[in-house]
């Protein structure tokens, strides 16, 4: 895939100065946005059309709402192998201007971008808030993997179903596009946005357990029902799981008109997702003793 030269840069730019910011990142993230742009093919070599908005901007908007995500997941998957400290009051609470923290610092930067690229007070309120909601998230998962959570299957999926940030994902695609996602609330779109995350939150759980399983990160489906069944029992548990959501959420889909936006952006992050986790990437790998000090 040709990645867009000018949005690369600007991805770039955005991560200089913050802590552990990888090229990588931009690359992984400007890589999906292209494919829910442009269309991808999936596994079986059909092609699934994009959403196919023209020019950079949504592309950028996009683009940088998961190159950060890509980031910040992985720096507070980290902090604990690594016993850096993680600043949650400005991510927790957007009143905070002071943070000095490279994640309180990287959180206001990115509301001054999403505020001014809005088309609607509504479609920043609604990327702001379900910013906050993930960041909960995230820090349940945090505090899980620190030992100070005692969670089962279940609770772990109501939470997993934030944390994979398809909920907040969507509401960027919809500023980047001003599709006004933000006023739809009806049960069906609901449970649609809710089956892909779970699909989605399982698929990234296999694609991450070994990784995880290594760095001590307990937050993960595969390696919280591994004590009740082997390695194996589970990953083929965790994958069956996430095929009826999938299963479900392709019947909610079959139910609404061809046309609807919500039919494309959905079988298009399916799709997407199918390949981006398929294809080898760095921060999945278990870190060889090699690569941990270089």
């Amino acid at each position: 895939m040709n990645l867009n030269p000018r949005v690369l840069e600007r991805l770039i730019a955005f991560g200089d100065g913050l802590e552990g910011f990888a090229e990588s990142y931009a690359v992984d993230g400007l890589e999906m946005a292209h494919g829910m742009i442009e269309g991808v093919h999936d596994l079986s070599g059909r092609f699934v059309p994009g959403i196919g908005v023209e020019g950079d901007r949504a592309l950028w908007i996009i683009a940088l709402d998961l190159t950060w995500l890509l980031w910040l997941d992985d720096r507070i998957d980290t902090s604990a192998a690594s016993a850096r400290h993680i600043d949650w009051k400005p991510l927790l609470h957007v009143d905070e201007q002071a943070s000095t923290s490279a994640e309180g610092l990287s959180f206001i930067r990115m509301r001054a971008h999403m505020a001014r690229e809005a088309a609607t007070s509504a479609a920043f309120t609604r990327w702001q808030d379900t910013a906050v909601d993930l960041f909960h998230a995230y820090r349940e998962n945090w505090l899980l993997s620190a030992g100070e959570r005692t969670w089962g299957y279940a609770e772990y999926l109501q939470n997993g179903e934030i944390s994979i940030a398809l909920p907040h994902f969507i509401t960027a695609v919809s500023l980047a596009c001003n599709y006004g996602l933000e006023s739809r609330t009806d049960a069906v779109y609901t449970r649609i946005i809710r089956n892909l995350a779970l699909a989605t939150r399982l698929q990234n759980d296999v694609a991450s357990a070994e990784k995880e399983r290594s760095i001590g990160d307990r937050a993960n489906a595969v390696l919280l029902v591994e004590r009740f069944m082997t390695q194996d029992q589970a990953r083929e548990f965790v994958q069956a799981e996430r095929s009826s959501y999938e299963r479900a959420l392709l019947k909610d889909l079959e139910r609404l008109p061809a046309h609807d936006l919500l039919v494309k952006l959905a079988n298009v992050i399916l799709a997407t997702m199918d390949v981006f986790y398929q294809d080898p990437r760095e921060r999945y790998m278990v870190a060889s003793p090699l690569r941990a000090h270089t």
